[in-house]
């Protein structure tokens, strides 16, 4: 199976729990895409992803996906194809960018009832929102904000350990 279309199954697999366990979509995380469907969030061997979250929650690894069902968590990624890190600096993170890709993952999930009219999202590090995406209209409103309206990120510090800033830590705590 292609490296895409293996991670969209296991996306396809998490969406079915979350339809199967009523959940709805409060929070959405942007992040950028898996290294690979071995290495991909929502399949197998998740990793630490989003340990910064898992460690706010106090959970464990294994309890992460429910936890985050539970609060309304969905992370989904911005773009489609895998690829190594090396591959997202600046120019060519821009041009692998479809937003086509993203406005399709969030009519798929407002069709299903899954997304909250009142959902919020936010973009998972600093280095997405440097890009300038064209994420859409729908996104661009429902991006949680600073004081001067500049969109945030989920994590204030990605190394050496994630730490959530406190503004998300209050949306989180609150959902």
């Amino acid at each position: 199976m292609e490296e895409a279309e293996c991670v969209e199954a296991f996306y396809q697999a998490e969406l079915e729990h979350w339809i199967n366990g009523n959940h709805q979509v409060k929070l959405l995380i942007l992040g950028e895409a898996p290294l690979s469907c071995d290495k991909y969030f929502y399949g197998r061997n998740r990793g630490n992803y989003l340990g910064g979250l898992k460690t706010h929650l106090d959970v464990t690894l294994q309890n992460l996906l429910s936890a985050l069902r539970e609060r309304g968590i969905l992370a989904i990624d911005l773009y489609r194809e895998p690829r190594p890190t090396a591959d997202y600096n600046i120019d060519r993170a821009n041009a692998l960018y479809n937003p086509l890709y993203v406005n399709d993952r969030i009519d798929e999930l407002s069709r299903s009832g899954l997304l909250s009219d009142s959902a919020k999202a936010v973009y998972r590090y600093k280095k997405l929102i440097t890009r300038g995406l064209k994420i859409g209209v729908d996104l661009e409103n429902r991006l949680i904000r600073d004081g001067n309206g500049a969109p945030i990120s989920l994590f204030i510090q990605e190394r050496p350990i994630q730490l959530l800033g406190p503004q998300m830590i209050d949306i989180i705590d609150n959902l």
